[in-house]
């Protein structure tokens, strides 16, 4: 850790508001895209010519996520929306198709991530979190980007996620809660929730980005906490 420690250095000197969700693109995944979040804008830098880009939108930006053809889709508040290659953009479904009527109160998208078997995660935060501890939830995004559908309720934060290696589990963090949530998972449906871990303590930090490796162990951000955290089954 020690060597891992002096190695750190400051990749982007762009200051962000809230920046987060780094993705990797182009066969070589030299292409690093996150969102500043409060920023209202997309940034990259390849990691090789160290050419940088901004893209800046009327409201708050949560995710960006490639898609197959070069597109993103990119998680605006009121979104999400489609980013196509040439600069123009399109809608795509919003909440409102999916819960039958407009907000109840102010709120955004926050942390999306796709599934193995292509579809969209994405869920929300409210920006007064404390009048609504349960009032957001988790959605999925159909893989041909036409339907979205209200999955999963009564959610405070919907933040980090991650599938098994086989797909056949999904991961999920509910930031509010201080746990990590295990589900079933099968063509898009869940079933099963588990708890998997919850901190032991607020000093700890609370969970938020999440990502898993290749011997199935869960990386998380703890906001609060100063650290990144590798989880296992042996860290309950």
């Amino acid at each position: 850790m020690k060597n891992a420690q002096e190695s750190l250095r400051i990749f982007d000197q762009r200051a962000c508001n809230v920046g987060e969700g780094p993705i990797a693109t182009s066969s070589m995944n030299t292409d690093i895209w996150w969102v500043d979040i409060l920023g209202k804008q997309v940034l990259s830098r390849n990691i090789v010519s160290e050419t940088t880009r901004e893209i800046i939108f009327p409201e708050d930006v949560s995710f960006v996520i490639p898609c197959i053809n070069s597109d993103f889709i990119v998680g605006t508040a009121s979104g999400p929306l489609r980013l196509h290659q040439n600069g123009d953009s399109s809608t795509m479904p919003a909440r409102e198709s999916a819960d039958g009527s407009p907000d109840l109160f102010p709120l955004r998208w926050n942390d999306a991530k796709v599934a193995p078997d292509g579809h969209l995660w994405l869920g929300t935060i409210a920006y007064d979190v404390e009048a609504h501890p349960s009032g957001c939830a988790l959605y999925r995004l159909d893989k041909s980007g036409k339907n979205l559908t209200r999955v999963v309720d009564g959610i405070g934060i919907s933040n980090g996620l991650a599938w098994s290696a086989d797909g056949k589990t999904m991961f999920f963090i509910d930031t509010i809660t201080l746990s990590i949530d295990s589900f079933d998972y099968c063509d898009g449906e869940l079933s099963n929730r588990s708890r998997l871990w919850t901190s032991p303590n607020e000093s700890f930090g609370a969970p938020d980005g999440m990502c898993i490796d290749s011997d199935g162990g869960l990386w998380v951000a703890f906001w609060g906490g100063g650290k990144v955290r590798r989880l296992t089954q042996h860290s309950k």
